[in-house]
């Protein structure tokens, strides 16, 4: 769901561990609340900011490669809980995010400019670790997911029973 584009990289060392990161000349945009501000790749060690985080945030966005700095919900690649394939990073404390409660929830939320493919991630809730994520899934029940131009998709927290998911890949 989250996806990197080829441009130049640079190379950093920071707080023990390597990143790359992309070099940006425009100003990043401020985080909205649950936005997601870093996307972390462990296969491939590279950081995509995504937003900054605001001025009255004790901390900028961690970009650290391990999930225990409290800012980090961790994306499964498989549903075998194998290893961490990507971490998303929130401005936020983690723990003020709630669990996902219901049988299927939207945990992660993915706007899209159609025209761009550029995206703002939000996370909704936390998935709990019996929970199995899935997608992406293009959502196309709520109204917002009818704007022009822009696509909603959506990663499921799937707990207690089998996906509902469809061939086709659109949930409503």
């Amino acid at each position: 769901m989250l996806t990197t584009s080829s441009s130049s990289l640079a190379s950093s060392r920071r707080g023990g561990s390597f990143y790359k990161r992309r070099p940006y000349s425009n100003p990043m945009p401020e985080c909205a609340s649950q936005q997601v501000c870093n996307a972390v790749f462990m296969r491939l060690k590279f950081v995509q900011p995504l937003c900054r985080c605001a001025s009255a945030m004790k901390n900028p966005c961690s970009t650290r490669m391990h999930p225990n700095d409290g800012h980090t919900v961790n994306l499964l690649a498989d549903k075998d809980g194998q290893k961490t394939q990507t971490l998303i990073k929130v401005c936020e404390d983690v723990e003020s995010i709630k669990i996902c409660q219901e049988p299927h929830d939207w945990m992660l939320l993915a706007l899209q400019n159609v025209r761009t493919g550029k995206a703002h991630y939000l996370v909704v809730c936390k998935c709990p670790n019996h929970g199995i994520m899935e997608g992406p899934v293009l959502h196309t029940q709520p109204p917002y997911a009818r704007i022009p131009g822009i696509s909603v998709y959506g990663m499921l927290c799937v707990q207690g029973r089998k996906s509902r998911l469809h061939k086709e890949s659109t949930y409503q």
